[in-house]
């Protein structure tokens, strides 16, 4: 068994080997609510990421 971290509420859980290969890397939720919940907590964060981006690239702007 390998361990995983939920990316949704950060709770340590065991996952077996073949699931975490099949992974490539990426987190595993560690329940069926944690799994629906995961793609808008994704999403929010890209989101704010962009905003994020789009405010700093208007912060660079030149002044004149």
């Amino acid at each position: 068994m390998a361990l995983h971290i939920c990316p949704v509420c950060g709770t340590a859980h065991e996952v077996h080997r073949v699931l975490d290969a099949l992974s490539y890397g990426r987190p595993r939720t560690c329940s069926p609510r944690c799994k629906t919940l995961f793609p808008a907590l994704a999403r929010a964060r890209v989101l704010a990421e962009m905003r994020k981006m789009a405010h700093d690239a208007h912060c660079r702007l030149p002044e004149g």
